[in-house]
């Protein structure tokens, strides 16, 4: 039994995994458009790889132009005193010789960007699961021009005390209010870059507020991706329930989970418990590249307490939450990000 945490960026602590040697990763990156982690920028590496090996990168502002429908000028009106509003996304900078970007994931100016940036991460991700192994993809969606993530920011609310980001102008050919389209259009880049795309499951989260509008439908599911690495992956298809059996359907009804802790995006244990039934084996190795608090830790050692679980973590003040939740013991740390 033993459970790793990585305090580093998530293509830093992949490097230092070994080739083929989990079993399933389970993860929920930060979502595009959303909320400001505040951790330091990270340099993402461009198209053109050659470009900057005999010279400094030359960052420029990676500025979008502004769609016909942009808001102009717009300001956010807050009555709540207890409501703190960042500004909006710094969207980076973007080296004008090899094209690559600085800055923090879920924050790019482009969907495009964004996905191609999780494509890197899933790369080594792919390296590190065996031939059997499965990738299990938890991501949301966002409006374009809007700002921070749905829910109450209210006293009381599921919100309260969490940071709101102000609004971002769409770019692209995205308009204001569009629905971005960024699970599916991360799940495809994922599919051309040679995952084998197994299933959009739906999970319904009842009494979540997620991206409200008073003009259109309240969002209440997000997408789980169940990609693997070849066509034959370890699948535990059949469950038994009362005197027979039956197979696991593709839209999932599970509730949130409330978390304490100054973390807004955990996912419920009993989300991945239902994900690793599925696809860990016994004594099987779990891998998070966004472990976050650790819940997928967590609960790797409750269903595999035989196997090596490891999860890699940017922000180091969820690293030492992970380290002090209630029934997991205290994790090692590999190594810090500089």
């Amino acid at each position: 039994m033993s459970e790793l945490l990585i305090n580093a960026h998530a293509l830093d602590g992949l490097r230092a995994l070994r080739d083929e040697s989990f079993d399933v990763c389970v993860t929920s990156p930060p979502y595009f458009g959303m909320r400001n982690n505040r951790v330091r920028p990270v340099e993402w590496p461009g198209a053109r790889l050659g470009a900057c090996l005999l010279e400094a990168h030359a960052w420029v502002r990676d500025e979008q132009p502004r769609t016909k429908n942009a808001r102009q000028g717009s300001t956010e009106v807050v009555k709540n005193p207890r409501l703190t509003v960042v500004p909006p996304p710094n969207p980076g900078e973007v080296c004008a010789h090899c094209g690559a970007w600085r800055g923090e994931l879920g924050q790019e100016p482009r969907v495009s960007l964004y996905a191609s940036h999780l494509v890197r991460v899933f790369d080594g991700v792919r390296r590190a699961l065996k031939p059997s192994g499965s990738l299990w993809l938890v991501l949301g969606d966002s409006y374009a021009g809007s700002g921070g993530s749905g829910g109450d920011y209210w006293p009381g609310g599921s919100r309260e005390g969490q940071a709101r980001v102000g609004r971002r102008e769409p770019s692209g050919a995205l308009k204001a209010k569009d629905l971005c389209g960024v699970p599916w259009a991360v799940a495809l880049a994922l599919r051309d870059a040679g995952w084998f795309l197994r299933s959009a499951i739906v999970w319904n989260k009842p009494g979540a507020c997620l991206n409200w509008g008073p003009d259109r439908p309240t969002s209440g599911y997000e997408f789980v991706f169940y990609f693997s690495k070849t066509a034959h992956p370890f699948y535990r298809d059949v469950r038994t329930v009362g005197d027979g059996t039956c197979r696991m359907r593709d839209v999932w009804t599970i509730p949130t989970e409330p978390y304490k802790g100054a973390h807004y995006s955990t996912f419920p244990r009993a989300l991945v418990r239902r994900i690793l039934s599925l696809a860990l084996p016994v004594g099987g190795n779990a891998l998070d590249p966004f472990v976050g608090t650790g819940t997928t830790l967590l609960v790797a050692r409750e269903l595999a307490p035989q196997g090596a679980h490891v999860g890699i973590e940017l922000n180091a003040d969820y690293v030492k939450q992970a380290q002090e939740r209630p029934l997991l013991p205290p994790l090692g740390v590999l190594f810090e990000y500089p």
